[in-house]
């Protein structure tokens, strides 16, 4: 058996790969599966005028729009609670140890 450099790197290849397949969390179909998808939708968020003038300022200052910098956010938290890296309660956001 041949265990040079590059069969050890393949193997270790394949093996991260598996590992990576295996901690990923599987997405849940969406519950409506008769639904369209659509190329966007319009959510309302009510943000205090303060609030979202800190916001835009932040993400406008890191070449971002607000729209844009609200939804890579979210999106952000939504990996980290789907990964267990973050839990939510209407307490707030909590990391988990």
């Amino acid at each position: 058996m041949a265990t040079g450099r590059r069969t050890i790197e393949a193997t270790a290849d394949t093996a991260i790969k598996e590992a990576s397949t295996i901690a990923t969390p599987k997405r849940q179909p969406a519950k409506k599966a008769g639904r369209k998808p659509q190329a966007g939708s319009l959510v309302s968020v009510r943000i205090d005028p303060v609030d979202k003038e800190r916001l835009r300022e932040t993400f406008e200052a890191n070449g971002v729009t607000l729209a844009g910098g609200i939804k890579l956010a979210s999106l952000y938290v939504l990996q980290e609670i789907e990964s267990g890296r973050l839990r939510i309660t209407k307490a707030g956001l909590f990391p988990r140890r």
